[in-house]
């Protein structure tokens, strides 16, 4: 929270919530790019560059599968803007 501009005990509102959350993901937007902020999102920071790592459980997507997957849905959006 301190990192995005909130004091350490700012309240846990949907609205710090969204505060962090953008500050988070445009840190690593601006370190890995698009599909390698997907990939840090889900996997962490040390996921970025190992793109076959599983989520938690077996069944979920790679880390590699879960970034191609956001930016094909980015493109989608895209086509529709």
């Amino acid at each position: 929270a301190r990192e995005a501009g909130l004091s350490g005990d700012a309240p846990k509102t949907p609205e710090n919530q969204e505060i962090v959350a953008r500050h988070r993901m445009k840190y690593y937007y601006d370190k890995y790019g698009a599909e390698g902020a997907a990939r840090a999102w889900y996997g962490g920071e040390s996921a970025v560059n190992s793109p076959s790592r599983k989520g938690y459980f077996s069944y979920d997507p790679t880390v590699g599968e879960y970034g191609a997957d956001i930016m094909a849905r980015m493109r989608m959006g895209a086509e529709f803007c």
